[in-house]
C-alpha cells in the first residue's frame, strides 16, 4: 500500500470528522472552527500536490475508490458550511439594518411634505 495514499486518506478522515461536529455560528466557536478546517483543508491540499501517487496493486485502487467518495462527502459538506455562513452573515446585515431603523426612525426618505394628488392623475 502506498504510504502517500495512505497519508492523505488519513488526513481525508480527520476532515470529514471534523466537518460531522455541528458548526455554531457566531463568537470564538465558530471562528475556531473555521480555523481549523481551513488548516486541514490545506494540509489536505498540500499533501496531494506535493506527493506522485502511483495506484499499482488493488489494495491501492480500492483507497482511491474510497479517497473519491471521501472527496464528494468533504466537497457536499464544506459547501453546506458555506451556504450557512452566507445565510449567517444575510441575517445579521438585515438585524444591523433593522437596529438602525429602529434606533434612528427618521433617518432616510420620508412621506412629509409629499403631495397626493386624489384623481391619479
Amino acid at each position: 500500500m502506498s504510504k502517500d495514499l495512505l497519508e492523505i486518506f488519513q488526513k481525508s478522515e480527520e476532515l470529514i470528522n471534523h466537518l460531522n461536529n455541528p458548526f455554531v455560528s457566531g463568537g470564538d466557536e465558530g471562528d475556531t472552527y473555521i480555523s481549523l478546517l481551513e488548516s486541514l483543508l490545506n494540509e489536505r491540499g498540500n499533501l496531494i500536490q506535493s506527493n506522485e501517487i502511483n495506484v499499482v496493486s488493488s489494495e491501492d485502487k480500492k483507497l482511491a475508490a474510497r479517497l473519491m467518495e471521501m472527496n464528494r462527502s468533504i466537497e457536499e459538506k464544506v459547501e453546506a458550511l458555506k451556504n450557512q455562513v452566507k445565510f449567517d452573515i444575510n441575517h445579521m446585515n438585515k438585524k444591523k439594518k433593522t437596529n438602525r431603523k429602529y434606533e434612528n426612525p427618521y433617518d432616510g426618505p420620508t412621506t412629509d411634505g409629499v403631495f397626493f394628488d386624489k384623481r391619479g392623475i
